[in-house]
């Protein structure tokens, strides 16, 4: 259970901010017990999984995937079933249960479409610092337009949309 500790609150009675208000601040010192890890929180030498999805759009493998994932989480179905049809009267284990859905999913993937390597660190990745640059500038141009008022608001809009085509 978290813990609320050293809480103080003061009201500045020596603003005037034009009205009955009163600016007030409140400070707290929050402090969460630490609970110790479990199996499905992931660890810091866990590698990424990944695979290869687009291979979804191909029938057999879908069939395959959806069947295996089927006959895998079977079980986990019943135990859903069984706890909404006649709820417990302590907390579901909903770690484990997460547990055995992610394990089902995982199985599935790897039986269907085959898992892949993560690509090298020298792959040129996608964004570029020209298109960094762009969108840099289609956001100062948004701000622009934001805060522009009367006919300037219509000049930045139109060179903020002018711009929209070119990123």
């Amino acid at each position: 259970m978290p813990l609320v500790r050293s809480a103080s609150i003061s009201v500045a009675l020596d603003l005037s901010l034009g009205s009955d208000h009163k600016l007030m601040s409140l400070s707290f010192e929050y402090s969460v017990p630490v609970v110790p890890s479990t199996q499905s929180s992931p660890s810091l030498g866990q590698v990424r999984r990944l695979w290869n999805l687009s291979r979804l759009k191909e029938p057999e493998v879908q069939k395959l995937y959806v069947s295996t994932f089927c006959s895998l989480s079977a079980a986990l179905l019943d135990q859903l079933q069984q706890l909404c049809s006649s709820p417990p009267s302590t907390r579901p284990p909903i770690d484990h249960l997460n547990d055995e859905l992610n394990a089902a999913i995982y199985s599935a993937l790897d039986k269907s479409v085959g898992s892949r390597t993560s690509r090298p660190k020298q792959w040129k990745r996608f964004w570029t610092s020209q298109l960094q640059a762009l969108a840099d500038r289609r956001d100062w141009l948004y701000r622009k337009w934001c805060w522009s008022l009367g006919i300037d608001k219509a000049y930045s809009g139109s060179k903020y949309l002018t711009n929209l085509s070119t990123f």
